[in-house]
């Protein structure tokens, strides 16, 4: 089930069309003209499988946070300060967690155009995952090898989104 911070997110698409009149890039084999459902609710469920399982942790490694393993520099988007006890309020308040992602995607569905490929990409590894994806720089490991890359993780967050 997803959270109620998402019950808006189709009124949000209906909201905002997409602007570009040029043709899209392949992003995957996730077809949102042929899909019924709300594609930016599948993406979310997507990333959340992807980061974490709808795991409540904290990355050791990278300091990302919460199910949707969101980096703490995002925390003032919403309000919350992110030093020690901004931190521990974001992880023990989903709703919190949940709109924050919520702010995140639909942010980068706006960004690019509602390219999934690309809002992985930059999920993943920012505005820098975006212009390298399907490149094959974006076939480069990251975190020094520690990472996939950002082409096998878009990859695999699109097969979620079809699961």
């Amino acid at each position: 089930m997803m959270p109620s911070a998402f019950a808006n997110i189709s009124q949000f698409i209906k909201n905002n069309p997409l602007k570009s009149s040029q043709p899209k890039q392949p992003t995957s084999s996730f077809d949102t003209q042929s899909y019924t459902g709300d594609p930016l609710q599948a993406f979310s469920k997507a990333i959340t499988k992807q980061e974490s399982g709808n795991y409540q942790a904290v990355n050791q490694d990278s300091g990302a946070l919460g199910a949707y393993q969101i980096m703490p520099y995002h925390l003032p988007e919403i309000g919350i300060t992110n030093d020690q006890s901004g931190i521990q309020k974001f992880m023990s308040t989903p709703a919190l967690q949940d709109q924050l992602h919520q702010k995140i995607i639909t942010n980068l569905y706006t960004k690019y155009d509602g390219n999934f490929g690309k809002m992985a990409a930059a999920y993943y590894g920012g505005g820098g995952g975006a212009s390298v994806y399907g490149t094959p720089d974006g076939d480069k490991p990251q975190g020094g090898g520690k990472y996939p890359s950002i082409n096998a993780y878009v990859s695999s967050v699109m097969s979620k989104m079809v699961d």
